[in-house]
């Protein structure tokens, strides 16, 4: 699943009242062919014991029992005045986001520890759990200092759906539905949606850096992990770069696709094998193909399916990311730092595998010596990051793990906060810099963005050589204890 995020303000809402009508259309209504190894009866694309459900039915789903939009948002204090707005950094607030997400009765505890890095920060779930009593003890707890709201959908299949499945796992069209539920319970009482998986760790202060560069009164969804052409996450799949940065000197394609990574990309993706000199050709060669080859370009004022999609010479691969936001006329923003790298998997600031070992401990590498400017740049600018829940034995110790991960996020940055030199653009006092510019990274083989990338990096580049130097000396240390130990062992 993507993690997107999309604008909450006047425009941006009639879009999502909209798009809300296009999803349940699009997914529930009778465009959906059932599969093709069913015997088909009735309507066209229906398989047996299956009907088209109506919208203004489907409505009814996805509602919070006993609550209502202007409850949702909080409470003025006595006579009147608003109590101290919360988390505020870079003009935003906890109160500008709302977090959206689809769960269900076996993955509740894994839902409800989303609150380690919520910190109070509104969300909305949507669940299987269809008892009234049951529903009504989860919307007491959630609103207890939680700002949660609960309410039911059912699982694909369900003869409320009209019998179909529209997905693989039994949850999709929930979590596919959750943004819309979510708009039509908080109404306009936010900037920014925080839309993910319930095992999704949104990292604010990031966020909050971002997206104080947009105006959330435009339809803006953003992410750089998307599926593509069968691949995710798929760098070339159709989309844009923020309006700012068509001042920028962007890649090329064939810069993108001549960098190290890319070519080794490349070279596996031939049969019978190419030579690296075959490799560079293509590179220098390439002509733009949404999903094979492709670089977004900046859309100004927002992102529109024509801004992102190019002609497509192929016409059996139409251009879609999103069916629901492309029909709408919206496409994905790509924030920038995966583009400004070439395509290097390390930027990646939606959950990005590349940077998982930094992000799943960091008090660890920092307090071992192995946080370099690379470390240090994704616990900076990472934007989100999957916790993969059911990869663990129990959902039980996936839940214990994102409280770890999401406090352990919030020391590491409030120390990197404080160690960091007055001067440093990155975390100090001096004025904010652009989000996601990527500093010189000699060490570890990172490109850079030019003249910007440059400025106020220097002070960072003495501490990694010192922290990386550190770390080896500790490293040999260890080695020479252990080859010591062995010597003194009998025999």
């Amino acid at each position: 699943m993507t993690r997107t995020l999309a604008s909450g303000g006047t425009r941006g809402v009639s879009c999502r009242a909209a798009l809300a009508l296009v999803l349940l259309s699009g997914l529930l209504g009778s465009s959906v062919a059932s599969s093709s190894k069913k015997k088909r009866t009735g309507q066209p694309g229906l398989a047996p014991a299956t009907r088209v459900v109506p919208v203004e039915e489907l409505l009814e789903y996805g509602r919070v029992e006993g609550s209502s939009s202007s409850s949702s948002s909080r409470e003025s204090g006595p006579g009147g005045e608003q109590p101290p707005k919360p988390g505020e950094l870079y003009g935003l607030t906890d109160d500008d986001f709302v977090y959206a997400t689809g769960t269900c009765r076996e993955r509740m505890l894994l839902a409800k520890s989303t609150r380690a890095w919520r910190r109070g920060l509104r969300g909305f779930f949507l669940t299987d759990v269809n008892d009234t009593s049951k529903l009504a003890a989860l919307n007491a707890e959630g609103a207890d200092g939680y700002g949660e709201a609960y309410a039911y959908f059912p699982n694909d299949g369900d003869p409320g759906l009209g019998g179909r499945r529209h997905g693989r796992m039994g949850g999709d069209t929930r979590a596919a539905v959750a943004p819309f539920a979510a708009y039509r319970h908080y109404g306009d009482t936010f900037k920014w949606m925080l839309y993910g998986d319930d095992d999704t760790l949104f990292y604010l202060d990031a966020l909050k850096h971002m997206l104080s560069e947009h105006d959330p009164q435009l339809p803006l969804a953003f992410s750089d992990n998307l599926w593509y052409d069968g691949r995710h996450p798929n760098p070339h799949a159709p989309r844009c770069l923020p309006c700012a940065m068509a001042s920028e000197q962007l890649p090329t394609l064939a810069e993108v696709l001549s960098t190290p990574h890319m070519q080794t990309l490349i070279l596996k993706g031939y049969h019978p094998s190419i030579s690296a000199e075959t490799a560079m050709e293509i590179a220098r060669n390439a002509t733009p193909s949404p999903g094979r080859k492709f670089v977004p370009r900046p859309a100004c004022p927002y992102c529109t399916p024509k801004d992102a999609c190019p002609e497509v010479p192929d016409p059996r691969r139409p251009c879609k990311v999103s069916y629901c936001l492309w029909q709408a006329g919206i496409a994905f923003t790509d924030p920038g730092p995966l583009v400004r790298a070439r395509y290097d998997p390390r930027f990646y600031v939606f959950s990005g595998n590349a940077v998982m070992g930094y992000l799943f401990d960091p008090i660890g590498m920092l307090t071992h010596g192995r946080c370099d400017a690379l470390c240090r740049w994704g616990m900076r600018n990472s934007l989100s990051l999957h916790v993969k829940g059911r990869h663990y034995r129990t959902f039980r110790i996936s839940s214990m793990h994102m409280w770890g991960v999401a406090y352990a996020a919030q020391a590491a940055l409030e120390w990197l906060k404080l160690t960091s030199a007055p001067d440093d653009a990155n975390g100090g006092t001096a004025a904010k810099r652009p989000y996601g510019m990527i500093d010189l990274i000699s060490d570890q083989g990172a490109p850079s963005s030019g003249k910007a990338a440059g400025e106020g990096s220097g002070g960072n580049r003495d501490e990694d050589s010192g922290e990386v130097s550190d770390g080896k000396e500790r490293k040999h240390a260890s080695r020479a204890q252990r080859r010591r130990r062995r010597q003194l062992q009998p025999t």
